[in-house]
């Protein structure tokens, strides 16, 4: 960080009359048969922090999309200062006076900071020739030098390129544009998750500043200190409805995790994995790539383990790390008592540690066949002459044949092109793929995700299944009903770090408790 930690006096344009009022009314938006919105009703007040929270699902995200014109509701309509209003497109959203700063700032790293700031923003200009508006190089560093002054980066360049500067500073930069393009409403999407706490502090000295000029701040965080420390109010959501809304000064924390989790979950009946065996993997202090700063835990054979967490908190960057995907730069990994340091994945997979990712397209070959897909974790067990790399066609089909049958996979033919099979189906040829191969552990990330009620419980069935043959399951899911569902015990990350250990039964109350450091009984992995 640069001098730019200095105290930062930033001003806004000023607001004249009636504060600026922005409220949506029976606001709804469904994805075939799932509701992401459900008749939300929200108003956000100039001069006001608006903290939204709720779990992962709850419904911020599309709320958010159609402020922004990204999406369109089904049902419901937008007000502006109590005039409906809509939003076909991010243009719309801007000319309303709309700004949105998200976890991944759009900002052109290759480019200047003054030519950021004046992205979508008028660019001072003079009179040129026949009368035509033109920049002004001189007025626009003028104006730019201006603009990260009042967000106190008084010590950067703006010829620099945005890639020369720190996280904070480039969150303070997406500010300061919308600075520039008078923004009435801002929404900033969790911004302190990579900052420090002295950046942390330098962020709310400048939204201070923005709300005592009247612009309204939609704050969107994990972290329940931060939002009673700056929030004025705070809308919980749940299942896409709006569940509650209140000052800050009339709630708690502890309420507040109590709205989320809305009512007990019923606990299932659902028969566990088989007693726990050897422990295979144990971890401790694992640090690296992605913002993993401290996780630790062992994992048992015979036993699903379930990983936790809100957005940011690191689940899959730290898959990642013990999968060979990232680079680990500190702690210690064992996989059946001996040193295990994946530099790769094709180590990790030698090694019998596997991963099936969240997103399928980064697992399944579309071009290739079913059969293909499925053998290509178990090459060496199908080739026709044991020195050879000659793959024998018939025990490929045969295998696939198989897999295809015990996972109901929905394909005309094991010669069918995968990419011509829905997503749950290409989800099910990844498992068939790993199932095969005898992996140790088996890291499956979000792995109902896009699959149909019958493919999900197929799915819970065969992680199951490979616990119950001795294989450590380890299961990252952001639903938090189907985690609580099957995981034999929880790790709770927050922020890169473990937080705490989690018996089978626990609650989903326990759960959000401990990822919003709402816990007392936070236990050392042992």
């Amino acid at each position: 960080m640069t001098g730019a930690a200095q105290a930062a006096r930033p001003t806004a344009p000023a607001t004249t009359g009636t504060p600026f009022r922005l409220a949506t009314r029976g606001l709804t938006k469904r994805f075939g048969r799932f509701t992401a919105l459900d008749g939300v009703d929200v108003e956000f007040h100039g001069g006001e922090l608006h903290a939204l929270v709720g779990q992962n699902g709850a419904g911020k995200s599309t709320l958010v999309k159609i402020l922004a014109g990204l999406q369109r509701p089904d049902a419901g309509h937008v007000e502006v200062d109590g005039e409906p209003v809509r939003l076909r497109s991010p243009h719309d959203a801007q000319r309303l006076g709309l700004g949105f700063v998200h976890q991944e700032l759009a900002l052109t790293l290759d480019q200047s900071v003054e030519t950021n700031l004046f992205l979508g923003a008028r660019a001072p200009r003079v009179r040129g020739l026949g009368g035509l508006g033109v920049v002004s190089a001189r007025a626009a560093s003028g104006t730019a030098r201006g603009l990260l002054d009042r967000v106190g980066l008084t010590a950067v360049d703006p010829r620099a390129p945005v890639s020369a500067l720190s996280v904070s500073e480039r969150w303070l930069v997406a500010i300061a544009r919308g600075i520039a393009r008078e923004e009435r409403l801002l929404v900033l999407d969790e911004p302190t998750v990579a900052l420090s706490d002295r950046e942390v502090g330098q962020l709310f000295e400048v939204v201070g500043a923005l709300k005592r000029a009247g612009v309204a701040i939609v704050f969107i965080s994990h972290r329940m200190a931060e939002i009673f420390a700056v929030g004025d109010r705070i809308t919980v959501l749940k299942d896409g409805r709006r569940v509650a809304a209140m000052p800050v000064a009339e709630t708690s924390p502890g309420e507040l995790v109590e709205l989320m989790a809305g009512g007990e979950l019923p606990q299932p009946a659902e028969q566990r994995s088989a007693p726990r065996g050897e422990r295979i993997l144990r971890v401790r202090n694992l640090t690296g790539e992605g913002g993993v700063r401290d996780v630790s835990f062992d994992l048992h054979g015979g036993e699903v383990l379930g990983l936790a967490g809100l957005v940011g908190s690191r689940r899959t960057e730290t898959a990642a790390l013990l999968t060979g995907l990232a680079r680990r730069s500190g702690g210690e990994l064992e996989l059946d008592g001996r040193p295990y340091a994946p530099k790769s994945t094709t180590r990790a997979l030698e090694a019998g540690v596997v991963m099936v990712a969240e997103d399928r397209h980064d697992s399944v070959f579309d071009d290739l066949s079913v059969a293909q897909n499925v053998a290509l974790s178990s090459l060496r067990s199908l080739r026709r002459f044991a020195p050879l790399p000659v793959i024998d066609g018939g025990r490929e089909r045969r295998a696939a044949e198989e897999m295809v049958e015990r996972l109901d996979i929905r394909a005309r033919s094991v010669r069918e092109p995968a990419g011509n099979l829905s997503g749950g189906n290409q989800q099910k040829v990844v498992l068939a793929r790993w199932m095969r191969c005898g992996a140790r552990v088996l890291i499956f990330d979000e792995p109902t995700h896009g699959v149909d009620v019958h493919g999900k419980q197929q799915i819970y069935a065969l992680m199951r299944e490979l616990a119950a043959a001795g294989a450590g399951v380890i299961f990252i899911s952001s639903e938090m009903p189907e985690l609580l569902q099957l995981a034999d015990r929880l790790i709770v990350l927050r922020e890169g770090r473990s937080v705490a250990e989690l018996p089978a039964g626990s609650s989903e109350r326990d759960v959000l408790r401990a990822c919003y450091g709402e816990t007392n009984h936070q236990e050392e992995t042992r």
